[in-house]
């Protein structure tokens, strides 16, 4: 899959195949509410929405396509640099710089948080890292890619739910554990 449709789709395939419908029926009420929930904390807000920068791979750098930007979105995000529904895809430094987003977040695929801190030198030694807005204003995360973001699955809402909280603190009290995300302090 390539987008959340084309997720919960595959979801519909599975729990048709298994003769098991109700299953599926259920499972994507939940989701719905789940995502609605996120929309409604965040609808009738003047808050602007802040530009949210995702890397899926740090060496070469690799900016998060497929359903990350419709997370962010969900999340209250403004997304950049990747198209839903599409494949992630290279990035140059130099694009980073003009881009120059609000927020950070890294989650590389398959890797856990520990796992993708041993490769964050890669970002940090680039000229240019420290005049970052999202570095300058502490707001580089790292997640736990490898569980919520990297996979086609249920747990993308909570993928969702995890960038609310990080993209919009001021509306979403934290509820998932530094296993989860991790705020970078510089």
């Amino acid at each position: 899959p390539n987008n959340l449709n084309e997720v919960w789709h595959g979801f519909d395939i599975i729990a048709n195949a298994m003769d098991a419908p109700q299953s599926y029926s259920i499972l994507k009420t939940e989701i719905n509410e789940r995502f609605k929930l996120l929309k409604n904390k965040l609808d009738g807000t003047e808050k602007k929405k802040l530009t949210t920068l995702c890397i899926e791979w740090i060496e070469p750098i690799m900016v998060a396509a497929n359903w990350v930007p419709e997370l962010v979105g969900i999340a209250g995000g403004n997304n950049v640099m990747s198209v839903s529904g599409t494949d992630s895809n290279y990035c140059s430094w130099d694009e980073i710089e003009k881009t120059n987003p609000d927020i950070i977040i890294m989650m590389p695929c398959g890797f856990e948080i520990k796992r993708t801190l041993e490769d964050l030198h890669y970002l940090q030694k680039r000229e240019g890292w420290q005049e970052l807005k999202a570095v300058k204003e502490n707001k580089v995360y790292v997640v736990d890619g490898n569980q919520y973001f990297n996979r086609p699955g249920p747990r993308l809402v909570e993928s969702a739910e995890i960038l609310a909280e990080i993209i919009n603190p001021d509306y979403f009290e934290r509820k998932y554990s530094e296993n989860a995300w991790i705020n970078i302090d510089y």
